[in-house]
């Protein structure tokens, strides 16, 4: 595929589909354990959310370039490394005990709260056509954010995130358009 950015949106909605399978089977481990086909399950959605969260947030990298936003591009990278280095553990962990799954969890909830925030406040600043809305998405990614810094209203964040990545695929589809007649018209030297 030539767009990116339209990659990224497939992307995109890969990866919030993906999420509630990754959920269940978190759950499921934890209530039940893991058989070889569960653990084989288990990690084969592990690897679905962190191919497609590259591929999502790549995107984002993209948009941050074309407006000069550093604090996106830093927020997304943020984003993009802790989500690539939990998935990772997840995958080559797949078999660890219970108490470092949720170790690793608390730790995720924290850092991409953390990083929830930078990205957040980096939508809020981009400018031109996409503004208005980015701020939008913005200000829902920094409550997200906070919801996760605070752990005890996580549950809340968890129930924040399927509108967040909606709205995160409908900026970078409002972007599209905008990205096609910049970018791709270049001519190449």
């Amino acid at each position: 595929m030539k767009n990116p950015i339209q990659l990224g949106i497939i992307a995109g909605v890969v990866y919030l589909i993906s999420l509630l399978p990754e959920i269940t089977i978190e759950v499921a481990a934890s209530e039940f354990g893991m058989s070889w086909p569960t653990q084989t399950l288990y990690i084969l959605i592990h690897l679905v959310c962190l191919v497609s969260a590259i591929l999502f947030y790549r995107a984002f990298l993209l948009l941050a370039d074309q407006y000069y936003n550093n604090t996106l591009w830093l927020g997304t990278v943020m984003t993009l490394v802790t989500v690539v280095i939990y998935h990772t553990l997840k995958i080559f962990y797949a078999d660890a005990s219970e108490d470092l799954h949720k170790i690793m969890g608390f730790g995720y909830i924290l850092v991409i709260g953390g990083s929830t925030l930078v990205f957040g406040y980096g939508l809020m600043k981009l400018k031109g056509n996409l503004a208005a809305f980015a701020r939008k998405v913005g200000i829902v990614e920094i409550i997200t954010g906070i919801f996760c810094l605070t752990v005890i209203l996580a549950f809340f964040a968890l129930i924040l995130t399927v509108p967040v990545i909606l709205l995160e695929i409908m900026l970078l589809l409002r972007f599209k358009s905008e990205y096609n007649a910049t970018v791709l018209a270049r001519p190449i030297n």
